[in-house]
């Protein structure tokens, strides 16, 4: 069985990881993001999508947190 990622409908690039990280509260930079590879970059947006629906009580399998995003904040 072949894994699925969520893709963006257009281009994955450092800003709309950026804002799409900032919908889970995870704060990277544009210039770090675009040092991902491209199969980084799609999981990073496809985990980060999943947890954003996950919090809206959406019906969703979630992925584990990917270990290479800085970690997570405590409050």
């Amino acid at each position: 069985m072949r894994p699925v990622l969520l893709e963006p409908r257009g281009e994955l690039n450092g800003p709309v990881l950026k804002r799409v990280l900032q919908l889970v509260d995870v704060d990277v930079t544009v210039t770090a993001a675009e040092k991902w590879t491209k199969l980084e970059r799609l999981i990073v947006f496809d985990w980060a999508m999943r947890e954003h629906m996950a919090a809206s009580d959406q019906p969703t399998f979630r992925r584990e947190r990917p270990s290479f995003l800085p970690p997570e904040r405590t409050s």
